[in-house]
């Protein structure tokens, strides 16, 4: 076993529900524990895995590193606490509702406390209606907007302008910059990009939010069957490159006992895609942590074939490489399963992020497009025009001649059938 994989495995021996009793360490005793908190922060539970690992037996030296990074992570949490405290009570003052979204709202939905989860920034849930009076506060408070860009399907950033409807009905958030430079706040009014089919309905969201204790007050934020499927969401739409929202999901699940399930079975009807989203994060977190998926979950979100394909594909990349790559786009494209719409979702990228589209055919050169033949370094430059050529062979060629085979031989076994 590689060293990667070695460190893979171990981390989710410890992560895996219920907690561990016992954990197979490494066999060689000069194990270098740097590569393992190195994966646990590259995943964020490097306060989960202390907190797990505390109370075991567990490498002195392995835990003198995670014990600094708790420290640490537990001080940034209480702090973005009390921030998200103070900004959502006075956007509140302003008669703007206001919802705490991920971070520190999870942590204690979840976990039951502020230190088991790791939080980078703040994220704030407002109307559609409320986003200019609710920017305008913020610039008034002395938070600085900051561009919009990364994990996007284009390239360069663009900065959302609020006043814009355009803007606002493309975008979802927009990120400002703390008066004090020391943390980031998202302004979210939609739970997506403009593809918006991955996530729960926003309007419905808004009708059953409900207040929960955050240190000495109380801030509104989804109810738990919601927030169930926006987590799913959200980790879908990243392609499960942190294995932090598998541990949320199935800290979540603890007490879903008291669930309403209606609500999930109502949403996942509005919104389909959602419910594959949740159901491959039930099916990753049962084959990852062990997870028992609750008999109710299990009959709403049933798996299907491209779930399936999507998880064995997650699952080998992890346990390979350490983490999973994708993005949204090639995400929403596995996910759907009608051709004409995949079509017509390429189509709207296209003419919406012309630079995105160039940058994926022509710039983004992969391992397929080197396996297809070998150039010299010096020209590697040609790899640029050996892609579009590839792709284009894929697409108009190859994929349509395997759908005509296997629409023939899927012909040719019912007539098989018929005659038996």
């Amino acid at each position: 076993m590689t060293p990667v994989a070695e460190n893979v495995r171990l981390l989710l021996d410890v992560l895996r529900e219920p907690a561990p009793r016992e954990i197979r360490w490494p066999s060689n005793p000069e194990w270098d524990w740097h590569d393992f908190t190195t994966l646990c922060d590259r995943h964020a539970v490097s306060s989960f895995i202390y907190c797990r690992l505390r109370d075991l037996n567990a490498p002195s030296g392995l835990l003198h590193q995670l014990r600094l990074r708790f420290y640490e992570i537990s001080g940034r949490n209480y702090h973005l606490a009390k921030k998200l405290i103070e900004l959502t009570s006075l956007l509140e003052r302003e008669r703007i509702p206001a919802l705490a979204y991920k971070g520190p709202a999870v942590a204690m939905m979840a976990y039951g406390d502020l230190v088991s989860r790791e939080h980078q920034d703040i994220d704030v849930m407002v109307r559609e209606e409320d986003v200019i009076k609710s920017v305008a506060l913020m610039k008034r408070l002395g938070f600085e907007h900051q561009p919009l860009g990364g994990g996007r399907p284009y390239l360069a950033p663009y900065f959302c302008r609020p006043e814009n409807p355009r803007h606002i009905a493309r975008a979802e958030e927009i990120p400002f910059h703390s008066p004090d430079r020391n943390y980031f706040v998202d302004l979210h009014w939609n739970l997506g990009p403009g593809w918006r089919t991955l996530f729960p309905d926003i309007r419905k969201v808004w009708d059953r939010v409900q207040k929960i204790d955050l240190l000495q007050a109380q801030v509104s934020t989804f109810c738990r069957e919601d927030l169930f499927l926006i987590l799913c969401s959200h980790g879908t739409k990243h392609r499960w490159s942190s294995l932090k929202w598998l541990v949320d999901i199935a800290r979540l699940l603890h007490g879903c006992d008291s669930w309403d399930w209606s609500r999930v079975e109502e949403m996942v009807a509005l919104r389909p895609k959602a419910g594959m989203c949740a159901s491959l994060g039930l099916l990753l977190a049962q084959e990852f942590l062990a997870l028992t998926i609750p008999q109710e979950a299990a009959r709403v979100l049933p798996v299907t074939k491209p779930v399936g394909e999507m998880a064995s594909g997650i699952r080998d990349q992890i346990m390979r490489e350490g983490q999973s790559s994708g993005d949204y786009f090639t995400t929403v494209l596995e996910l759907e399963e009608r051709p004409l719409a995949r079509m017509k979702y390429r189509a709207s990228i296209a003419i919406r992020y012309p630079a995105g589209l160039f940058s994926e055919v022509v710039v983004q050169v992969c391992e397929k497009d080197r396996a297809l033949i070998f150039l010299p370094k010096p020209l590697n430059f040609l790899y640029h025009l050996i892609r579009p050529a590839r792709l284009m062979g894929k697409h108009l060629f190859v994929k349509p001649w395997l759908r005509i085979v296997r629409r023939k031989s899927q012909a040719a076994g019912a007539h098989v059938a018929d005659l038996s």
